[in-house]
């Protein structure tokens, strides 16, 4: 297999960044190790602050400016980039100095609650607390009863004669947050001042390199860091009635509480206007920042494994859409679940860099697992690395090189490419959103919010890549509402080409969810489409008016029963699984939950949704039936503390995984395919369309032409060659001439391989 070698570096024209910590290094040490770093096929650095506790924000600041004065001109002369980071130290020393001037505008904001528990009949004259009042309601938890209290305020208190009941008095409050030095992430205003700001702390080093040297802006770990996760905006409910048509204020309490029937669309439309405020707001403040200093935009949020992300970072995928960014972090296979979401915001902007920040944390950093956490993450759909490696030196460059050539080379194979795959899951974001339960407690450090029981789309993601053998896009309903159609067995988004489109749309477990999105995939069901849902159907509706709560939830309902059947929706039924067709021929099933993931969430066996792939018969992109295959745990899912707790390892009983991705590039098809398992890996491959395969070896540079046949597969025209991929190894493949474009075959005159490419009988 690993016969004839050529020069790799005909495509290996990127070179990864690094990540470089201040430790306070000489100019001649710095000089030194730039020179390394080139040397090893490093192409730009990501300056990190010193790490040092004991220092203040304000000195770390200038420890990295005087580590940008050493480090600038050294790239300068090696022709490597460099990065300007915004890390939480040009945040807080920011913030101070404003405080210095008596000064809040740029301070983050939270929301306070301020309760009285009101005795029977009580004559209520209350102060209204400082900050901007968002809301005051009598509350009557009992009753699901809330009377608004903003015309009973007189001279400054809350004046209310109650009825009879079980009350209390709710004042919310948007205050300043002086427990952290942060700047407002939800105002747009805010935001902008704020990285002018910083930007002007290094003006005089950094303008005679802007766009030369200095090509990129950085942030990472983007999220709500106010206790409790309490981070709001005075302006919360002008955005909020804007947006969704009337004032959230008698609302408020549902934030806080389980209670009340409508309760959870309150919520998600809360948390969905939060998460919106953050994309409005410092996203698109920095975004429009790196534009007119005419650089490059990379970031991350914060929680890498980003399954329940609402009341953490808001929207992920909506928050991923203005530069894609994926972390993994801190171990082995932590933070995967990031990357198809990253990938996701891409496909939905049709962006095609998705960046990755690989082995942030790691304690063990043995070559193995550093490869084969890269190849994890490229087989996801990331093409943008980002590395934490040791200093470099005489004696770890060997080590450094290799990474460096083999991200390098992967970087240069998929940049340009736009994923193909015939399976789109529906991102559950607004059953997410429903969620939220809003707390105040004494907590320190990362707060992890539980995950709902039944929110299960990663094992669902999962469960189709590592089972059944099929990659998959994860969409946002609002791209599918906004940019989907149905085109007789297919969903297109705009812009998808004519042999484009998904065939295949997965409905993860969702109560809440969104009615135009539901409305698109109706018509695709009666347009011939095929559908499987998973353990809950939606019944209520995201889009929601309290004056008429009923009417969307009516038409919810009646979607949902039209795509899945009346028993799927009937509680009282119970079968292995139900099945619906359409006129045209469309197929609708949902599976019930049959098991309960080690994070505690309900999910469907890996095997019933591989069975259920395969029932519908159709051609998939690619079919690799000997692949080693993962039967979904939820280990991915859980928080790093469960995660560490449960050894990831005895959920992989070969070490790794199999993973695949295809991307189309013009004319161009590239494959990759990456064994991180402990085995070898034999398997026969087939290729939808007619294919010219072009084998790489990206580690090594090694270059060959597999013996290939062409062969039908389900009445269609397939390329079919053997792989043979030694654990941790990966294989690129290239096709040049558009696939199933490129020759036109009569599929009837070819073997029929149909069942050999199914593999094992289901």
């Amino acid at each position: 297999m690993y016969g004839e070698n050529s020069n790799f570096n005909s495509i290996e024209k990127y070179r990864p960044f690094v990540y470089w910590r201040d430790s306070g290094q000489s100019a001649d040490e710095v000089y030194e190790q730039v020179r390394l770093s080139a040397v090893a096929g490093v192409g730009g650095f990501i300056p990190i602050p010193v790490n040092d506790k004991s220092m203040e924000s304000e000195e770390k600041c200038e420890s990295l400016k005087r580590f940008y004065e050493k480090l600038l001109p050294a790239s300068a002369e090696f022709g490597l980039a460099v990065a300007f980071t915004l890390d939480e130290c040009i945040e807080q020393t920011v913030v101070r100095a404003e405080d210095n001037l008596w000064e809040d505008d740029i301070r983050s904001r939270k929301l306070v609650r301020h309760i009285h528990y009101c005795a029977q009949d009580e004559n209520v004259k209350w102060q209204v607390f400082p900050g901007k009042l968002l809301s005051v309601i009598a509350y009557n938890e009992e009753r699901d009863e809330v009377i608004d209290l903003r015309d009973h305020i007189e001279n400054e208190n809350v004046v209310y004669k109650l009825p009879r009941g079980n009350w209390r008095i709710v004042q919310y409050v948007s205050l300043p947050d002086h427990d952290s030095d942060r700047p407002n992430i939800l105002s747009r205003e805010a935001s902008e001042s704020y990285l002018e700001a910083a930007y002007s702390m290094f003006a005089d080093l950094f303008d005679c390199y802007i766009g030369s040297t200095i090509t990129h802006v950085y942030y990472a770990n983007l999220a709500f860091k106010a206790v409790n996760r309490h981070d709001w905006c005075d302006s919360f409910n002008e955005v909020f009635e804007t947006r969704y048509g009337f004032d959230p204020s008698p609302y408020y309490p549902y934030l806080f509480t389980t209670d009340g029937n409508n309760a959870p669309r309150y919520k998600a439309l809360f948390s969905d206007c939060r998460a919106r405020m953050l994309r409005d707001g410092y996203i698109a403040a920095v975004e429009d920042f790196a534009k007119k200093k005419g650089l490059s935009l990379i970031g991350t949020l914060s929680e890498s494994k980003s399954t329940q992300c609402s009341p953490i970072m808001g929207d992920a995928l909506l928050n991923n859409t203005a530069t894609p960014g994926a972390v993994l972090d801190r171990g082995y296979l932590y933070g995967i679940n990031s990357v198809k979401v990253a990938a996701g915001a891409a496909f939905g902007r049709a962006k095609r860099d998705i960046f990755v920040e690989l082995y942030r944390g790691y304690k063990d950093k043995s070559y193995e697992i550093m490869m084969r956490d890269a190849a994890h993450a490229f087989a996801r759909g990331a093409n943008l690395p980002a590395l934490h490696l040791p200093k470099p030196s005489e004696s770890n460059q060997e080590l450094a090189s290799r990474l460096l050539r083999f991200t390098g080379a992967m970087r240069t194979c998929l940049e340009n490419g736009r994923q193909v795959s015939d399976i789109a899951v529906v991102y559950p974001i607004y059953y997410l959103h429903s969620r939220v339960n809003m707390y105040s407690a004494d907590i320190s450090g990362f707060e992890y919010s539980d995950t709902p029981a039944d929110a299960d789309y990663m094992s669902v993601i999962n469960s189709i890549c590592l089972c059944a053998g099929h990659d998959v896009t994860l969409l946002h309903p609002d791209v599918i509402a906004r940019s989907a159609h149905a085109e007789s067995d297919r969903l297109r988004l705009v812009g998808m080409s004519d042999e484009g489109g998904f065939r295949i749309i997965v409905l993860p477990a969702q109560r809440v969810a969104s009615l135009a999105c539901m409305r698109v995939l109706r018509d695709y069901f009666d347009a011939g489409g095929r559908i499987i849902a998973t353990g809950e159907l939606p019944t209520k509706a995201f889009e929601f008016d309290p004056s008429d709560a009923d009417k969307n939830d009516k038409e919810m309902v009646a979607i949902s029963e039209h795509i899945f059947g009346k028993d799927a929706l009937d509680s009282s039924v119970m079968k292995t699984y139900c099945k619906n067709t359409s006129e045209s021929g469309g197929t609708a099933l949902f599976l019930y939950f049959s098991k309960t993931g080690i994070d505690g969430v309900s999910m469907v066996s890996s095997l019933d949704l591989r069975r259920a792939l395969a029932s519908f018969k159709i051609g998939f992109d690619v079919f690799a039936p000997q692949m080693p295959k993962y039967e979904t745990t939820g280990a991915l899912n859980a928080s790093f503390n469960e995660y560490t707790r449960l050894g990831l390892l005895k959920h992989l009983p070969d070490g790794g995984m199999f993973n695949h991705i295809h991307k189309r590039a013009g004319e161009k098809d590239i494959y990759y395919f990456a064994n991180t398992t402990n085995r070898v890996c034999r398997t026969p491959v087939f290729l939808r369309g007619t294919h010219v395969p072009t084998c790489y070896n990206p580690e090594t540079g090694g270059k060959w032409h597999e013996k290939y046949e062409y062969v039908s597969v389900f009445g269609k025209a397939y390329t079919r060659f053997e792989i043979s991929m030694r654990p941790t190894t990966s294989l690129v493949i290239v096709s040049e001439g558009g696939g199933e474009r490129k020759l036109a075959i009569d599929p009837s005159s070819l073997r029929d391989c149909t069942e050999e490419a199914l593999g094992n009988k289901l």
